[in-house]
């Protein structure tokens, strides 16, 4: 995707956290509560998704928080710190 010369790269939805309480770069979360149906969810430690483009020439434009759903990170938030469902957009510099 980054190799393809885009002028703007938007991710929705997305899981990220902070890595000062937490030194992992990635978690999969497993969401049981709507069984038989098991979903799957991937967090990431905002500096280490985002230096993954700054190496590749894009900077963020905006980083909001996404309202579509009610999620709760409650359970997470004191061994993963701050915990944000978010929007970002980047482009390419």
């Amino acid at each position: 995707m980054i190799d393809t010369a885009p002028e703007y790269i938007f991710f929705t939805a997305q899981t990220f956290y902070e890595k000062k309480a937490n030194k992992i770069e990635n978690i999969i979360v497993k969401q049981v509560n709507i069984l038989p149906q098991v979903n799957f969810c991937y967090f990431f430690e905002y500096e280490s998704f985002l230096n993954i483009f700054k190496a590749k020439s894009f900077e963020p434009v905006f980083k909001v928080i996404n309202f579509t759903d009610k999620v709760n990170y409650a359970n997470f938030n004191e061994k993963h710190g701050k915990i944000e469902y978010c929007d970002l957009l980047l482009k390419r510099i």
